[in-house]
């Protein structure tokens, strides 16, 4: 795993001195008795799960449960050991910056120590969005300290937000006012979440303008910064009871939190940086048309398949509208599109309750949609099964728990579902509606994400590691033998890769080289293409591109898989330029056998704000 060295960091002194003052501490031990394990774990220790059921709780002793930590997760520790009743509680910031409570055995903790995956090369060079972005919040301060970075090609959006926080100063203690992106744009990148300094008198010009962007992480006034909450609004019925609970804990990690924002400083307009795909590159063809509008609200993240004749869609984060402020909420609704006739319909309320990001799939009779996560971003484990002829819905047996908030995939007559970290398989049967256990895949455990495929034959699985310098593992499944099966050392850059997808004969990934390997077979700093082959288990690349191409969303038609507004042609090893079309944030495309149908998300302008219509592209024969 790469650490800081090159950029002259010094992750330990810098969290140190950050949680300095945030946090008691750790008591003297006792002469002639040796300190139990946890105590290595002081403020500012970076540690990683090594259990799936480590649970994140309200308050030290406090039964409120608000996360559950899986195998390979990271954390950081903010605060020295509580022990209350023979359990070591700790204080620690999780996930996307969320704070809790973990209570461990004080003498055989379930974590790790883990060093921050720091970006390496001279500390005074330009920086990619996406480098930052691949860190953790805890990993970026560590790494940058208050060094002033220079972000570089850079595009943005504004931020709408309905957040409940404020507090002094208001500007950084609330919500970030606006999302950075790199090269791929707003479309296809993960954004880095940006405050504007008020004293810098910042112009940004037009949301379309390319800048170079100069910040920092840890603002000089962050060190006095308050995070107030207006619960106003919230539902929670005892308002009192919440505010003592959020104390005396949530001025600390106010500015903890405060401290870990991106500021900007300073920006510069630029030209616009290479294109997605070469502009010389041959054009797909085809058209886009547009699509009507849905009955239902505009959303993003929210679950789609094609049934046959109809797309349908459910679930996902949707937008109230501006009488709100653009309020969202997982959403329990769904609709039902016609591309023959360019018509909607709503369909019947689904018995579970809303979710973003469920799993659906079709069985050729009902759709199953299962998992997802709530409003609070905790996973989900029931489910439902969906008939489109009598617009009627059933409640399915729940899926394992260590499952929920996983993935999915259907073999033709079972749903494969694995966890989030691999580790945990089950199959659900609808015909009984039961789940059965399958055997754990041969998967690492530190890992960021998972996706599978069904080839015809067998389950693919293929896991993301976290580290910079990390390829995907991979796992085949039999349901003949019931038994897994390692995938060869595969090309693929972990950190820099899209979903697996399936083009009938091989398993195709679509990545970004690293500026130093791997993979050694392909150039560093270019887009390219991994395949996999399951009857001669074996890997290769292909579709290298000097570009930065999109990953994302990929959609595989039959002859072409799209992604962004490129498409890449495995018979011709050749990438082509789709015509162009509105950008969507947050959309799941659909392809129904003669279009790609995409719905939904975020339209130009502000990022909260979804779009009702869609659109639907048919590429010409080929």
């Amino acid at each position: 795993m790469a650490t800081n060295a090159g950029r002259g960091f010094l992750h330990g002194s810098i969290v140190a001195v950050l949680i300095a003052g945030c946090a008691p501490h750790p008591p003297p031990s006792v002469e002639g008795r040796a300190e139990p394990a946890v105590a290595a774990f002081v403020p500012g220790t970076f540690a990683e799960a090594t259990r799936d059921d480590l649970t994140v709780h309200r308050g030290a002793g406090d039964p409120t449960v608000v996360s559950t930590l899986f195998a390979g997760e990271w954390l950081m520790v903010v605060g020295a050991p509580t022990e209350i009743d023979g359990t070591a509680w700790l204080r620690i910031q999780y996930g996307g910056g969320g704070f809790g409570w973990i209570g461990v055995d004080p003498d055989d903790p379930p974590l790790e120590p883990a060093e921050p995956s720091c970006p390496e090369g001279p500390a005074d060079r330009a920086i990619e969005v996406g480098e930052v972005v691949s860190l953790t919040i805890a990993e970026r301060l560590s790494c940058f300290g208050d060094e002033t970075l220079t972000l570089s090609p850079v595009t943005w959006r504004t931020l709408v937000s309905d957040s409940p926080y404020g507090g002094d100063p208001d500007w950084l203690a609330d919500d970030a006012a606006l999302n950075l992106y790199g090269r791929g744009g707003w479309e296809r990148e993960e954004s880095l979440p940006a405050h504007l300094d008020p004293d810098a008198r910042i112009v940004l010009g037009d949301e379309a303008a390319w800048l170079s962007i100069r910040g920092r992480f840890d603002h000089p006034t962050a060190g006095s910064c308050r995070r107030d909450v207006d619960i106003r609004g919230m539902g929670i019925v005892d308002q009192d009871a919440f505010l003592a609970d959020l104390a005396p804990m949530e001025r600390e990690d106010g500015v903890l939190w405060c401290r870990q924002q991106f500021v900007v400083t300073d920006v510069a307009p630029i030209a616009a940086p290479p294109p997605l795909i070469d502009p010389v590159a041959t054009p797909a063809g085809g058209a886009w048309r547009a699509m009507a509008d849905a009955p239902i609200l505009g959303r993003s993240q929210y679950g789609a398949a094609w049934t046959g004749s109809e797309l349908v869609v459910w679930g996902g984060w949707a937008t109230a509208g501006e009488a709100t402020g653009h309020a969202f909420f997982a959403a329990a609704d769904g609709a039902a599109y016609d591309p023959a006739a360019d018509t909607w319909r709503a369909i019947a309320a689904a018995p579970i309750r809303g979710r973003t990001s469920p799993e659906l799939a079709w069985t050729g009779r009902e759709l199953l949609v299962i998992g997802g996560f709530d409003d609070a971003f905790a996973p989900l484990g029931d489910g439902a099964a969906y008939d489109p002829q009598t617009d009627t819905w059933r409640p399915i047996a729940p899926m394992p728990p260590e499952i929920a908030g996983g993935h999915a995939t259907w073999t033709g007559s079972e749903l494969i579902a694995l966890s989030a970290n691999g580790q945990f398989g089950a199959a659900y049967e609808p015909g009984a509606d039961t789940w059965r256990a399958l055997p754990v895949p041969p998967l690492p455990n530190d890992v960021w994400g998972a996706g599978m495929v069904w080839t015809g034959d067998e389950v693919i699985a293929i896991a993301l590691p976290n580290g910079v310098s990390a390829t995907a593992a991979g796992a085949a499944w039999d349901p003949a033998t019931n038994e897994w099966h390692e995938l060869p050392e595969s090309p693929v850059v972990a950190l820099n890769s899209g979903p697996p997808v399936w083009i009938g004969s091989e398993l195709l990934i679509i990545s970004r080289s690293l500026s130093t390997g791997p993979p050694e077979a392909v150039p560093p700093d270019t887009t390219y293409v991994s395949l996999y082959d399951p009857e001669t288990e074996r890997w290769r690349t292909a579709g290298v591109q000097d570009v930065y191409l999109p990953i994302g969303a990929d959609t595989w038609t039959g002859e072409l898989l799209i992604t962004g507004d490129a498409a890449y042609d495995p018979a011709a090893d050749e990438w082509l330029a789709l015509p162009s079309r509105p950008p969507r944030e947050g959309s799941t495309p659909v392809w129904s056998g003669e279009e790609l149908l995409i719905w939904g998300g975020g339209g130009a302008g502000e990022s909260m704000i979804h779009e009702l219509d869609g659109f639907a592209y048919a590429p010409d024969e080929r």
